[in-house]
């Protein structure tokens, strides 16, 4: 819960189906959302607006290569040069005394999200993350 009183949940699993992509929803007070979905993992996203009652406003059609039962491994090859680039990068502001795109306190900031999903699913409770 926020401190404006917005509700965020969040959901990770690898055991549902369609798997190995991305989605962010964001649902209104009304009942009707929008969402990013990226699937599989890699490829170009799409967003759709979900009316009230499930209807689908807008349904972009997916791209040709968004293959739902594309191999594991052929999705880890693609993502593979992202990353290079992320290491490189690292590796380049280590050398040049600057900091990398992502730092070490957002690193932080991810790593303390999911040991608080943890802990969540450990206790049943909320777990309150400071900023």
């Amino acid at each position: 819960k926020f401190a404006s009183g917005a509700m965020a949940t969040l959901q990770a699993s690898t055991a549902v189906t369609p798997g190995l992509g991305v989605q962010i929803r964001v649902t209104g007070t009304t009942g009707a959302s929008v969402q990013l979905t990226e699937f599989p993992e890699g490829t170009e996203g799409r967003i759709d607006l979900l009316g009230t009652g499930g209807t689908i406003e807008n349904a972009p059609t997916w791209p040709a290569e968004a293959n739902p039962n594309t191999a594991l491994s052929e999705i880890n090859a693609a993502l593979v040069p992202y990353h290079k680039l992320q290491v490189a990068d690292f590796v380049n502001a280590v050398g040049a005394g600057t900091e990398p795109a992502v730092t070490g306190e957002e690193a932080t900031k991810a790593l303390r999200t999911l040991l608080a999903v943890y802990e969540s699913s450990e206790t049943g409770k909320p777990v309150k993350l400071c900023s």
